[in-house]
């Protein structure tokens, strides 16, 4: 199968949403890069092909030239005027075709130069697209600044691949096929000696190619790991501070640094030896032309013209010559990073689509259900069944790791169990479409993300034509009315990278809001309210079920997972998880009676509200 998917079919597609392109994993080949731009290649090509004839013509005009020296007329004389032509005709004839040529090699840069940028915005459009379908485990498996490095030095070493190297590979090809004939015609012998030093060239070449490829390869790998650092430390710049390990990390960023440099320098130190190597068999070869050439002319074995046209002519070789250290260079660069990138393109999603769309009625079932993280892990969710009614608010409490953050990423297909069944409404949660599935069930985390936006923007996120009255509504339900009017610009408040400006309270009633305005039918809380006080936390659960009623709006399915318990109580049932199994179920009331976990933690949570050990 070809990945056309992975590339744009025509310049009226190039971005593409998530939605309009298929998911599928195929590996992408060079010639798949280029397929799309192939009449512009070809017009490249042509403009390459009128540049090279035109500079064919340059040294034959200077031996016709040298040739009216001695009164002799060159053989198109007569096509340009019966009384012959004179050296400043010749001259003016050299002017104009190389004013041509320039002009048109210009052209064919532009449009083969603009190729190689066209397929870095394409696969760049198209990484990013893949990696938005990807599940959260590729991501706790792979770093992120190693994907940031491969987005933007590996797609640049790409564009270089399509577009530089490609022109220059064009260009050497007619340049060798279109003077090596005319050479071999004025002399062959001389043209055999001049380029003796050629075949060396191209055996060193392939030696070099081959270990240029993995020193590319290991440099961009130290790359990304120190991407990577970069990016942890300034993530957890805060934290570094806080436990005082500013010397540590300057010390383990200097080893990876230290590895970047090292890996840097053996590669420029074979690029060093490579360009010069090159450049010598150039020079080489135009030793052999002058001081053989020499001795033709002064045997009287070739005139003078001839002598200075085929060293005009090889001096047209002595650039694609050199050019060939670049394109190597350039073309390992391309092959590894394009490798690096089919990494990832060639990655599955863990959780695909179904077929099966419509609207969600809330009800939850899990049957027999298990989770395991990796293959050598233990089981986070062991055997789990559980059931909600659409609209109840369902409770799970547990001790830390007892598996209640695990089950709400599975009920919102962000993880795949192991065995058993997640349905919603009786139809099996795989049979679903994803994306239709997603925009009806809402999970908001402990720790949400905010974007380097507004207030606004940032609630806005799933549904950004939410009206002015639409906000309001979730904000007030969010319990965010009176920290809002404090801030001077309200809701177009800048909250800064990650929402750092905000409290940790204030980022959460945020998240709650953004995720209440797109009135999800099942509304997931992992701990979402962990940063705010009690009497809030109860508030705002009051308020989610009593604002969607009270707004002619079908009530969610709540499913709650709290380390605090203060708002169990009003829960229609609770389940109480110890290492991944459902130990204790029922209303508050019922567990109470049990003397079991759940009252265990519910006597503990009441001793640190009288001790005041409370979220502020």
């Amino acid at each position: 199968m070809k990945p056309d998917h992975l590339i744009h079919k025509n310049r009226k597609d190039k971005m593409a949403t998530v939605s309009d392109q298929p998911v599928r994993t195929a590996q992408v080949r060079y010639r798949d890069l280029l397929r799309p731009y192939a009449r512009h290649l070809l017009l490249g090509a042509l403009l390459l092909l009128m540049t090279n004839l035109c500079n064919l013509i340059g040294p034959r005009l200077i031996n016709d030239a040298i040739t009216l020296l001695d009164d002799e007329q060159p053989f198109w004389a007569p096509y340009i005027s019966d009384s012959g032509v004179t050296v400043g005709v010749v001259s003016a004839i050299l002017v104009v075709v190389a004013l041509l040529s320039a002009l048109v090699r210009v052209s064919s840069r532009g449009v083969v130069f603009n190729v190689g940028r066209d397929v870095e915005r394409d696969l760049r459009q198209n990484l990013f697209t893949h990696l938005s379908v990807l599940s959260p485990k590729y991501f706790q498996n792979n770093e992120v600044g190693d994907l940031m490095n491969r987005m933007t030095t590996d797609l640049n070493n790409i564009r270089l691949l399509a577009g530089f190297a490609l022109l220059n590979m064009v260009n050497s090809l007619f340049v060798f096929s279109g003077t090596l004939p005319l050479m071999i015609h004025i002399s062959g012998k001389l043209t055999l000696a001049a380029l003796a030093p050629f075949p060396i060239m191209m055996v060193v070449a392939q030696g070099i190619s081959m270990e240029l490829y993995r020193r590319v390869r290991k440099n961009q790998e130290n790359l990304s790991v120190l991407t990577a650092k970069v990016q942890e430390n300034l993530t957890g710049a805060q934290l570094v501070r806080v436990f005082d390990q500013g010397d540590a990390e300057i010390q383990r960023f200097g080893t990876v640094n230290d590895a970047v440099f090292g890996s840097s320098l053996r590669l420029a130190t074979l690029r060093a030896l490579m360009f010069p190597f090159m450049g010598l068999m150039a020079l080489l070869s135009t030793a052999i032309a002058l001081a053989y050439g020499g001795q033709l002319v002064v045997a009287g074995e070739m005139q003078v013209g001839d002598f200075v046209e085929i060293n005009a002519r090889l001096m047209q070789l002595t650039w694609p010559a050199l050019a060939l250290g670049f394109i190597i260079s350039v073309y390992q660069r391309g092959k590894a990073s394009l490798d690096r990138i089919n990494q990832i393109l060639t990655s599955a999603p863990e959780i695909t689509d179904g077929p099966h769309t419509g609207e969600l009625g809330g009800q939850v079932t899990v049957n027999d259900f298990s989770l395991r993280y990796s293959s050598d892990a233990e089981r986070s969710l062991n055997d789990i069944s559980i059931s909600a009614a659409a609209g109840q608010l369902i409770g799970f409490v547990g001790k830390s790791g007892s598996g209640k953050s695990s089950l709400l990423r599975a009920l919102s297909r962000q993880r795949l169990g192991e065995s058993g069944h997640i349905s919603f409404d009786g139809v099996a949660a795989e049979d679903w479409n994803l994306k239709n599935l997603h925009r009806q069930i809402a999970l908001v985390p402990d720790e949400g993300f905010l974007f380097s936006t507004t207030l606004r923007e940032n609630i806005a996120l799933g549904k950004p034509n939410a009206t002015d009255a639409e906000i309001d509504e979730v904000v007030a339900l969010a319990g965010l009315e009176n920290d809002i009017s404090l801030f001077p610009d309200g809701l177009e408040t800048m909250v800064g990278e990650r929402g750092i400006t905000l409290s940790g309270g204030q980022r959460q009633r945020v998240c709650l809001a953004r995720a209440i305005l797109v009135r999800p039918r099942i509304l997931l809380l992992d701990d979402a309210m962990s940063a705010v006080d009690a009497e809030t936390e109860a508030r705002i659960l009051t308020s989610l079920r009593e604002g969607f009623a009270s707004s002619n709006q079908t009530r969610p399915t709540v499913l709650v997972v709290s380390h605090r318990l203060s708002a169990m109580p009003e829960a229609d049932h609770i389940y109480v998880l110890d290492k991944g199994r459902v130990v204790e179920e029922g209303r508050h009331a019922d567990l109470m009676v049990e003397d079991g976990i759940y009252t265990d933690l519910w006597g503990r949570a009441q001793i640190q509200k009288q001790l005041g050990v409370e979220h502020d």
